[in-house]
């Protein structure tokens, strides 16, 4: 059970809020202990307890401890209470803590830190405990003290203890009582060990004890002070110091110094002087004494007398006791034998107003010691001083007169009178703040008396001389003066302050209310000047003070409690002195948490479910939070009036998509955001997959379902597909069906819905196929068997199921035939056989064609693949061996291997080389046919040789001078094979085996290295060895070095020097360099750097590492080098003062001091101004103030400093005390008065009351004998303190001293004489005893005679002898008739001789003689009329009686008791009860007289005893549970009673019921509550005492309680990642849990944490009474441990291709994916998705959430819930995709292009490739992501391809961490140029004609820059249309894939025009006529026609034709 199981309720409700509001720490009180064992056998164990360690660290506690056996072999934990703490104690061995130190033996100590949390405390600080002996002595502490010794610690030197054995002595003698001293021990006598060696001190590994008489001083520093009863300085001590191991014990015994009562009697006519030894004991000292300084006399007795003495002289004695040589001296006493005493003189003090009452002795200084003055009552005297001791009334006349006194004589002086003038009482003022109310009063004003008041200077009128200030600021102080005036004109004033106290303004306190809003409390008015009180409680019933956070106005809750009403009070108040305060609360303010709730969780936005019967609940599909409840609103936000448990939708109805929006709403009216949630109900799919099938495997067409018709919303999955030739159509066909013979194939038809895929049917038909019967004969394939000469052979064959097979054996060769197999007789000769194969089934029979197996002999040849050398054989890896054996010619040799290929040799003893483990068959055929084989084979093992790993130096080759080399590695390594380190070839260390991973060498020098390795085995064969790859170089670099050094001289503080540091090295150098303490980096390119540097004090440059261009060299810290400066320190020349106050006391020792340490080596000289030299510190004890100064000269004087300090000193005075000439007072003294000089000092006693201001109270000592009393003076002068110390003692005297005759009464009576008769006339004597009072053990009587004087006669036979002294009883005896008066007295013996008698009391004996009667007993009856010799004190009644009833008279011991008797019977009635505590033995005295009237007396002891006293009765606790175990009932008492327990149930209407009756004294009474069970019990104890007098009955009251019933409120279901609320009832307990660590905090059940499975949940609760129930209840946590996501690479190189991702699982519930945006086909219940990876940005992470939703019915409510667990997985685009431009993908390049560039998006790790590899020629990679390409280098008619390829490298590392590629396809066009591009007329307009044109070509005409036409090649001749414009340039273009190249021929076109210019032919006839043609356009040559109507005339012009056919010119007639 926990440990705060039984904790109350109020602490376990703090717990169970801690995580909301609050928390208490709960600290359990335990003795912490350490357990040391030896370690091999733990039963051997001591325990130890840990003690305060005295530090100044509280829980640093200490143990020693002797352990039980040698420290190393021990180990130790600690715990508490010897038990070990879960989480904090830990087994170590004791050595983990001794930090190295070795002990001499078993004895040590350690600490630890109470209440931590680490490993056993932390046990720290070790210590061997010192078991060695020294010489131990003893010196002074503190060191001031010098009483007893002097000298610190080596004056243990002069007080050494002698040793005997192991016990030390040392005697001193006690000069002061209050001495302390300490005790040193030395190994050498001369060095004392002061501090941590010293005996009993924490550090010094001892223990110190106190033995008898001693105790020691708990400060921790070894102080030891002595405690022996009666210890007088003077005594002589003994110390005994006793040594046991470790541990000391310190004893200590004294010679008594003697003791001396003054006995002297000084007045009268004859003094004496005389004083007694108290303690004088002559059995053990020898005694002398001495009389004023003179002779030292023996002493015979305890007496010393001086004879003779005297008048007015004082006596000084001695007495000294001897004991084996050593002595010891009382103290002196004293005694003054006064003269006559003279006549006090007295003067009155002089009359004035208001002056005191007084009178002075005027001779009062000429009176020697002793003399007292008697002095009236109502006076004091002070010295020589008197005062009236009371107040003095006006206009009285005081007259006074005293006596002196010195004890023997007395003189009465003169009467003086003094009249006293009063002047008025100063007025008492009383001021009483109450809160806004201030209030002057004066007290007990004079009715004739006149008052004025002021109030802060300013008059005011009071009222009845009262006034109050009702209103001001808070804390004002304000001062009330009144001034009082006398009739007689008199005046006083009085004064009084009070302070003003407002209540502040009452807090307003606001709060925000509504949903989502902070708990807040503003508080409005605030007031800095006042304090605050935040009071907050919790509608949970949790009250606490809190703190605002912004330390004024405002509390915020943290983390409130939704639903949680917080109500706050503000307190304001301002404090009084007196501890009140003004306080005002406000208003209680509530505010309640209301959060808004987050959004119910919908987690499918889209719930697809397949057709089915039943309803669902729109609710089922949302997640609403504890508490809340959903709201339902339409599409457009409409709230939905309806009920979540009824909104609900049929799921056998299909549908498309309905929806709806949903909020959560919390309890306190908070509705959340809204979400949809939508439904479709799919229709569910019937699969039908058609009737079973029986086929044959040759049949064809067959269908399965045949006639099913296709639903297209439905999608068909038929299974397996291989047999179909479509497996997604409704009826498929089979294919052909090569399958074994009756094989069934059952097919699976899967009908889904579309639209939901896991909305489905199946359906199975199975196939049965019949295979044709075929028979496989095993052991040919061709029909023929060889069989060798004389061996059968057997033939099987390979079974079909169902198959019948017939054998035919022609030859008769088969000797035996089986269904399957035949086996032929021994072959001699060929021979044949056949079989045939036959299959039924109910409708088929198929028969196979009949199988011929013909048997051939052959001859076998013999042959051994291993030479004959087994057929195992293990050959090292590499190795070369030979198989086989010699062949012959007669046979071939086939070798051959498994595994295939490792040998192909045809000869028969080939050779191998072993790399593997193979076996080799050898097959040996026979050369003549048939060719008959033999094999054999042998298998190889191959005996490995070792893995070659890899050789290299770990970091580098290169090492340092001085580092220890450098760490060669090999890579990997195995356990099966040792390893060594060669160094040129040879062994450089020895053999290691493997470690299976890497192997290091280590502190590697230089030389080249590599490493060889071999298999370990103990036989040399099998140890194969290889050599290691790698070879590796050591080189060693030197290591650079520096010098320091320093140039110029320092001496004196402020020189400058320059320090230089030399390098040795290659530049550049860095130097750690410590300076002043303080590292510095000096960096620099040359071989010596310089920089300035003063030093100050002493001072070290130390260099620390050093560092060039190849090496860094670390100095070991003893060869740093190191320049030092000794300059001295001017601060090490301050003086300081021991005494930090501004004054010191005169002669006050003070040591003035420098911190410089004087050392006679340095060059240093020290003066002080007191002329010492050389000496660090001074002692000076000025009587004034004074300067001292000290001067220091270093260096031979060259530096020369000077200090100075000035002492002030106060001025003080001589201390006396007048009144204390007498330092003996007795207890009868009181008011003495004592003056002290100077005045305004203080008197103080170490007794309490004793004085009080300036008088003496000695009557308030009230213990008998002597008290001394220390009486003290102090005045403080300046700061300085001084102090007059006096002793005085005060002897007490009794005041109640009595005797009387017993037995006649036990207690004083008031008789004053007792009378009696002589006993017979043979007896004339008679004895009593007498009682004295106060018991005093030397008490003693004396007899006076009758006249009282003791002068008269008292019979000589009559003496008082001891009876018992002790007790003061004694006896007087031999008493003859007469009268004898006697007196008690109790001596005191002091100087002053006060003592105390009784009065004188007289016995009177009668001489006549007593009769005898007849009566010798009296008897005592009780109240129940039972003779008995006890009563009862409670007993109101008990009667006396004798045996005869005869006259007589009772007397009691306690008179008070008899009640009444008579006295003529002898009956008496007496009341025990008036004892009242006084019970015991009592005793009844009956006297009768006789005849002579003599009395007798007859006593009765009888006792009075009290119903005995019970301690305690009852139970240890009124409140007991249930189910509490039976707890004894406790009765214990002072005495044995006799009793019954009874057990009495008390009903709830009040009726009782006994449960049990019990006598303790037969049986032990217990109280059961199990049994009992609830209820309220009364448990009374009736008893009697031991004598069966007194009754009387105890009697508690417990209740029974039940234990609480607990509710855990809890489900039987939750979901994995569901936070749990723990809601138990009853409220308070605390939960426990099966589930792992971590799942439970405080009242929350973490699911995640707790895992899968069922976990039980265990409440625990106590009600208030700690009755504690428990429960437990087992809740399932569902969904799922192994969620992971297939698929889905950490790492992209690029964003790229597509990827899918698949969850797991996805059966049993659905799964479905979130993540990106570029996340598709995530939604679907299937579990997988897609990843477009061109969807995301490259050097970005992305997360891809799994979801997968499990359903499960709840146990409880057996309601549907789905619990959804989810998984994270990220990946990383690391690097945009490589891409380059220059090209487009599937373009066409124009091949008539020289060069085209080519630029990736990336410059560095970019590669480019062009396929085919034939054209790489074609393709510059320029190798900086640029590359050009020249496509001119490209055939046309082919596609090409170029790829840019890029490597990826993170940041920081060299390895390529991945790659990506980008390809482009291209094609080449390569377009001819036309070799003819013509002109030729169209219609008598120019066209162009291209000859030889390409199909692929399209071919376009411009002209004038414009395109006219584009005609594709026809493969021949091109025409374009006409160009009819009259000039044009004309060019053509081919284009190819849209390349383009213009034709090489452009051409010039002019349309062909003509213009003719006629001259008419003047005449007909004449040739004068002409046309002028003028022909523009066209091309030459140009044809001309000519003519009139019908004739042409051509004309040639130019050398071209021109080609315009058809054209005619304009025809003019001529």
């Amino acid at each position: 059970m926990p440990y705060y199981a039984n904790m109350k309720k109020s602490s376990i409700q703090k717990i169970a809020f801690l995580a909301s509001l609050f928390l208490t720490a709960i600290t359990t009180q335990a003795a912490y202990t350490v357990a040391v064992f030896e370690t091999a056998n733990p039963s051997n164990v001591r325990h130890f307890e840990f003690t305060s360690a005295g530090t100044n660290v509280s829980n640093q506690l200490i143990a020693n401890i002797d352990a039980p056996a040698p420290l190393g072999d021990c180990s130790f934990w600690v715990g508490q209470d010897q038990a070990q703490v879960p989480g904090v104690s830990a087994t170590q061995p004791v050595a983990s803590i001794m930090g190295g130190t070795s002990c001499s033996g078993t004895s040590f100590s350690f600490t630890i830190y109470a209440g931590g949390i680490d490993a056993n405390y932390k046990p720290e600080n070790f210590k061997c405990i010192d078991t060695a002996e020294y010489t131990y002595g003893m010196a002074c502490w503190p060191n001031q003290l010098t009483h007893n010794c002097s000298g610190g610690a080596s004056s243990a030197a002069n007080h050494i203890f002698t040793k005997n054995g192991n016990v030390w002595t040392y005697q001193f003698p006690v000069n002061d009582p209050a001495s302390t001293f300490k005790l040193l021990k030395s190994a050498d006598g001369a060095t004392w060990a002061w501090d941590a060696g010293q005996l009993g001190h924490s550090l010094s590994g001892t223990q110190l004890i106190a033995g008898t008489g001693v105790s020691i001083a708990n400060n921790g520093q070894g102080d030891i002070s002595l405690n022996l009863p009666g210890l007088q300085q003077g005594d002589y001590v003994t110390l005994t110091l006793q040594k046991d191991g470790a541990v000391y014990a310190l004893s200590a015994e004294y010679m008594a110094k003697p003791i001396l009562e003054n006995t002297s009697q000084v007045c009268g006519v004859n003094p004496v002087v005389s004083c007694k030894v108290k303690n004088y004991n002559p059995a053990v000292y020898t005694y002398t004494y001495i009389v004023n300084g003179g002779t030292e006399t023996p002493l015979a007795s305890d007496v010393v007398e001086v004879l003779y003495p005297t008048r007015f002289t004082e006596y000084s004695i001695v007495v000294v006791a001897y004991k084996d040589g050593s002595r010891v001296t009382s103290d002196v006493l004293e005694v003054l034998v006064p003269a006559r005493v003279a006549e006090p003189v007295l003067v009155a003090n002089m009359a004035a107003c208001g002056a005191e009452i007084g009178f002075t002795i005027a001779n009062y200084y000429g009176y020697g010691a002793g003399v007292t003055f008697d002095i009236p009552a109502g006076y004091v005297q002070n010295g020589n001083a008197i005062s009236l001791a009371t107040s003095p009334v006006n206009g009285t006349t005081y007259t006074l007169s005293i006596t002196a006194n010195d004890g023997c004589t007395t003189a009465v002086s003169a009467p003086e009178s003094q009249t006293y003038m009063a002047e008025p009482a100063q007025p008492t003022v009383q001021a009483s703040s109450v809160c806004n109310a201030l209030t002057f009063e004066v007290v007990q004003p004079e009715a004739t008396h006149r008052y004025q008041w002021l109030i802060d200077n300013a008059p005011v009128l009071p009222t009845d001389n009262v006034y109050t200030i009702t209103s001001g600021t808070h804390g004002v102080l304000h001062t009330a003066t009144i001034m009082v005036f006398a009739p007689n004109g008199c005046s006083a004033e009085g004064t009084q302050t009070g302070t003003f106290y407002a209540t502040p303004e009452k807090p307003v306190l606001q709060v925000d209310e509504g949903c989502d809003k902070d708990v807040v409390f503003k508080l409005t008015n605030y007031d800095a000047t006042a304090k605050y009180k935040w009071t907050i409680s919790t509608s949970m019933g949790i009250t606490q003070t809190v703190v605002p956070q912004n330390g004024t106005d405002q509390y915020t809750v943290a983390s409130p409690i939704e639903g949680t009403v917080y109500t706050m009070q503000v307190t304001a108040w301002r404090d009084m002195p007196n501890g009140n305060q003004c306080l005002v609360t406000s208003d209680a303010v509530q505010q309640q948490c209301k959060l808004k709730p987050a959004a119910p969780v919908v987690s499918q936005p889209v719930y697809q479910v397949c057709q089915q019967e039943g309803t669902k609940l729109w609710a089922d599909l949302v997640r609403v939070s504890s508490g809340c409840t959903l709201v339902w609103y339409d599409m457009d936000g409409n709230e939905l009036l309806v009920s979540s448990d009824a909104f609900s939708f049929d799921m056998n109805v299909p549908s498309d998509l309905v929806q709806y929006q949903v909020a959560q709403k919390s309890a306190y009216g908070c509705v959340s955001d809204m979400v949809t949630v939508g439904v479709r109900v799919e229709e569910k799919p019937t699969a039908f997959a058609g009737p079973d099938m029986e086929i044959c495997s040759a049949a064809t067409g067959v269908r399965l379902a045949e006639g099913e018709v296709e639903n297209p919303n439905m999608d068909y999955s038929w299974s397996p597909a291989s047999y179909l030739v479509d497996n997604r159509v409704a009826s498929p066909t089979l294919t052909h069906l090569n399958v074994n013979p009756d094989d069934e194939i059952e097919f699976t038809l899967t009908v889904s819905n579309k639209n939901l895929l896991s909305c489905r049917s199946t359906d199975n038909v199975k196939v049965k196929v019949l295979a044709l019967p075929q028979i496989t004969i095993q052991e040919t394939t061709t029909g023929i068997i060889d069989v060798c000469d004389g061996t059968a052979a057997g033939v099987t064959l390979v079974p079909e199921s169902g198959i019948i097979y017939n054998w035919i054996d022609p030859d008769g060769v088969l000797a035996s035939k089986m269904s399957t197999s035949a086996i032929t007789n021994p072959i001699v000769a060929d021979a044949t056989i056949s079989v045939t194969a036959t299959r039924r089934t109910a409708n088929t029979e198929c028969v196979s064609q009949p199988t011929t197996i013909q048997f051939k002999k052959v001859d076998l040849p013999v042959f051994s693949a291993s030479g004959g050398k087994g057929d195992q054989l293990s050959v090292c890896d590499g190795k070369t061996i030979q198989l086989g054996e010699q062949g012959n010619n007669q046979t071939e040799y086939r070798w051959e291997s498994i595994p295939a290929g490792r040998l192909d040799s045809n000869i028969p003893n080939p050779y191998i080389t072993v790399t593997e483990d193979v076996t080799y068959k050898v097959t040996a055929t026979l050369k003549q046919e048939p060719r008959c084989s033999t094999t054999s084979t042998v298998y190889v093992e191959r005996a490995a040789l070792p893995t070659q790993y890899t050789l290299s130096a770990e970091s580098t080759n290169l090492y340092c001078e001085g580092s220890g080399g450098v760490t060669l590695m090999l890579n990997s390594s195995d356990d099966y094979i040792e390893y060594a380190l060669y160094r040129g070839g040879v062994e450089y260390q020895t053999w290691q085996q493997g470690t299976n991973g890497i192997m290091r060498w280590t502190n590697v020098t230089s030389g080249i290295y590599t490493v060889k390795a071999r298999v370990i085995s103990a036989n040399p064969e099998e140890q194969c060895a290889a050599d290691m790859l790698g070879q590796v170089e050591v080189i060693e670099k030197v290591a650079p070095k520096v010098a320091i050094s320093s140039v110029g001289d320092v001496t004196c503080p402020g020189d400058e020097t320059v320090v230089k540091l030399s390098f040795t090295g290659e530049p550049r150098f860095y130097a750690n360099v410590l300076i002043d303490g303080v590292l510095q980096i000096i960096q620099t390119d040359d071989r010596e750097y310089v920089f300035p540097y003063t030093p100050r004090n002493y001072t070290d440059i130390k260099i620390l590492q050093v560092t060039d261009n190849n090496c860094t060299y670390v100095y070991p810290e003893d060869e740093q080098p190191t320049l030092s400066f000794d300059i001295v320190n001017m601060d090490d020349f301050k003086i300081h003062s021991s005494d930090s106050h501004a004054k010191i006391c005169p002669t006050q020792p003070v040591t003035l001091s420098i911190n410089y340490v004087v050392n006679p080596d340095d060059d240093v000289e020290v003066i002080w101004s007191t002329d010492e030299r050389n000496v660090s510190s001074i002692q000076v004890a000025p009587s004034v103030t004074t300067t001292y100064s000290v001067e220091v000269h270093t260096n031979n004087g060259r530096c020369v400093f000077q200090e100075s300090i000035t002492v002030q000193v106060a001025e003080i005075s001589e201390l006396s005390i007048t009144g204390l000439e007498d330092k003996f007072f007795c207890s009868t003294e009181t008011d003495v008065p004592i003056v002290g000089m100077p005045e305004g000092g203080k008197f103080t006693a170490d007794y309490p009351g004793f004085v009080n201001g300036g008088f003496l109270y000695p009557n308030v000592v009230t213990q008998p004998g002597s008290t001394t009393i220390k009486l003290t003076y102090e005045v403080n002068n300046d700061g300085c303190k001084q102090k007059l110390e006096e002793t005085v003692i005060v002897d007490y005297v009794p005041n109640d001293v009595n005797w009387w005759v017993t037995p006649v009464a036990q207690e004083p009576d008031n008789k004053t004489f007792y009378k009696y008769c002589m006993p017979d006339p043979d007896q004339p004597v008679k004895k009593l005893t007498l009682q004295g009072y106060p018991i005093h053990p030397n008490g003693y009587f004396t007899i006076l005679s009758a006249d009282n004087t003791g002068q008269g006669t008292i019979p000589y036979q009559v003496e008082i002898v001891e009876n018992d002294k002790e007790r003061s009883l004694w006896d007087i005896i031999n008493l003859s008739s007469g009268e004898y008066n006697i007196i008690y007295t109790v001596p005191v013996n002091t100087q002053m001789g006060c003592a105390a008698s009784s009065d004188s009391k007289k016995i009177i004996i009668d001489p006549k003689f007593q009769e005898v009667i007849d009566n010798d007993r009296i008897y005592l009856r009780n109240s129940k009329g039972q003779v008995t010799n006890v009563l009862c004190e409670s007993d109101t009644e008990a009667t006396l009686y004798a045996d005869i009833q005869a006259p007589g008279k009772y007397s009691l011991s306690m008179p008070s008791m008899l009640v009444s008797q008579d006295e003529n019977t002898s009956i008496a009635t007496i009341n025990p009860s008036v004892v009242q505590g006084h019970n015991g033995t009592h005793r009844a005295v009956l006297t009768m007289e006789d005849n002579q009237g003599c009395p007798h007396r007859y006593s009765l002891e009888f006792k009075i005893t009290s119903p005995v006293n019970i301690h305690s009765f009852g139970l240890t606790k009124q409140d007991y549970c249930a189910e509490d175990p039976d707890e004894p009932i406790i009765i214990t008492s002072e005495r044995e009673t006799d009793g019954t327990v009874s057990i009495i149930r008390i009903h709830d209407d009040g009726t009782r019921e006994l449960k049990d009756a019990v006598i303790p004294k037969n049986n032990p009474p217990y109280f059961s509550p199990t049994s009992l069970g609830p209820g309220m019990y009364h448990i009374v104890y009736t008893y009697t005492d031991e004598y069966k007098v007194c009754e009387a009955s105890d009697s508690v009251e417990v209740r029974v309680h039940a234990h609480p019933v607990i509710d855990l409120n809890l489900l039987r279901d939750y979901c994995r990642g569901e936070k749990v609320d723990l809601k138990a009832t009853p409220e308070g307990g605390f939960y426990e849990t099966s589930a792992r660590e971590g799942s439970l905090i405080f009242t929350s059940f973490n699911t995640q944490t707790a895992g899968l499975g069922l976990h039980t949940i265990k409440y625990t609760v106590n009600n208030e009474y700690g009755c504690q129930s428990e429960k437990e209840m087992e809740v399932q946590v569902h969904g799922t441990d192994h969620l992971n996501i297939f698929g889905l690479r950490d790492e992209y190189c690029s964003p790229i291709d597509v990827v899918t991702i698949n969850g797991f699982p996805t059966d049993n519930g659905d799964g479905f994916f979130t993540g990106p945006t570029f996340l598709t086909n995530s939604t679907t219940q299937e579990g997988y998705a897609d990843i477009d990876l061109s969807g995301g940005d490259f050097d970005n992470s992305y997360t891809v959430t799994y979801h997968y939703v499990e359903t499960y019915t709840e146990q409880l409510t057996q309601e549907e819930k789905t619990c959804e667990s989810t998984l994270d997985k990220k990946f990383t685009i690391l690097n945009e995709a490589v891409d380059f431009g220059g090209i487009d993908d599937n373009m066409t390049i124009c091949g008539y292009e020289m060069v085209r560039y080519i630029a990736a998006n990336k410059t560095e790790n970019v590669r480019f490739e062009i396929t085919p590899a034939s054209v790489s020629n074609a393709l510059h990679d320029n190798g900086d992501g640029t590359a050009e390409l020249y496509p001119n280098l490209l055939p046309e008619d082919a596609v090409y391809a170029i790829t840019a390829y890029y490597d990826y490298i993170k940041e920081g590392e060299t390895e390529v961490t991945c790659s990506s590629s980008r390809t482009k396809s291209f094609t080449v066009a390569n377009i001819a140029q036309v070799s003819d591009i013509t002109l030729f007329c169209d219609n008598g307009e120019n066209a162009v004609r291209l000859k030889d044109t390409d199909t692929k070509v399209d071919y376009e005409l411009t002209v004038n820059g414009v395109p006219m036409t584009r005609l594709q090649g026809t493969g021949g001749d091109l025409d374009f249309p006409a160009i009819t414009i009259s000039s044009a340039h004309v060019q053509v273009a081919g284009y190819e894939a849209g390349c383009k190249v213009l034709m090489s021929k452009e051409l010039e076109v002019k349309r062909l025009e003509a213009k003719l210019d006629a001259t008419d032919i003047t005449c007909f006839g004449n040739s004068d006529g002409k046309i002028d043609a003028i022909v523009t356009g066209g091309s030459l040559p140009y044809h001309h026609t000519f003519g009139s109507t019908g004739q042409l005339l051509f004309l040639a012009w130019g050398a071209k034709t021109v080609f315009c056919d058809g054209h005619t010119d304009d025809l003019y007639d001529i």
